[in-house]
């Protein structure tokens, strides 16, 4: 009996230790998780409105089911800040033919860290990524802004996108331009730009 209970500790003792290797390992492939980074620098209360138009090829199905373009508003807001995770809501307002629809707000947690893989994945995949600084103007005020230009190419469909950020506006993004291509010819253009935001003091 003391034989099997000395190789049960043993073994025991062994697990453990994958175990805890495992673990480090495991932390190891852990980042900061950028989302979480980015809001956690605010304070609960914090808003930006954010405008999405998507317009489409003229005779297009989507060109006549939107009249040209889809409009749609996104209002995000800082709920809650922890040293685990922050949450932030999302309201989606639906632009339609002479009304605008309300859809129910959704909760985002972003965790204080993401895997490696998660956060640092894609760029090997695309063919094109430049990067660089600019001033861009957010309202009524001018920011300094990083910005990433992006084209991917998938058979006959090319995605070109050039994406502007800036730590002084609440959600990162401050403008963002998006052309899909089929062969030569622009399909879809979608531009993102900030209608207004709420600093939270």
């Amino acid at each position: 009996m003391r034989r099997v209970s000395h190789w049960f500790v043993a073994l025991a003792a062994v697990v453990g230790l994958l175990q805890i290797a495992a673990w480090a390992a495991e932390q190891e492939q852990m980042v900061r998780n950028p989302p979480y980074v980015h809001w956690s620098a605010f304070k609960p209360g914090t808003t930006v409105t954010q405008r999405e138009r998507v317009s489409f090829a003229a005779g297009s199905d989507a060109a006549d089911y939107y009249a040209g373009a889809r409009v749609h508003d996104l209002t995000y807001k800082l709920l809650a800040v922890t040293p685990e995770h922050v949450v932030v809501q999302m309201t989606l307002f639906e632009h339609g033919p002479g009304s605008v629809t309300e859809h129910a707000p959704v909760k985002i947690t972003f965790p204080a860290t993401a895997h490696k893989e998660r956060v640092l994945h894609g760029r090997e995949e695309i063919e094109k990524f430049t990067e660089g600084d600019e001033e861009v103007k957010v309202t009524d005020k001018t920011v300094k802004a990083h910005f990433v230009e992006i084209m991917d190419i998938d058979g006959d469909e090319t995605v070109e996108r050039k994406i502007w950020q800036s730590d002084e506006i609440p959600g990162g993004t401050v403008k963002e331009v998006k052309k899909t291509k089929k062969g030569n010819k622009v399909v879809a253009e979608t531009i993102i730009h900030v209608l207004g935001f709420h600093v939270e003091k």
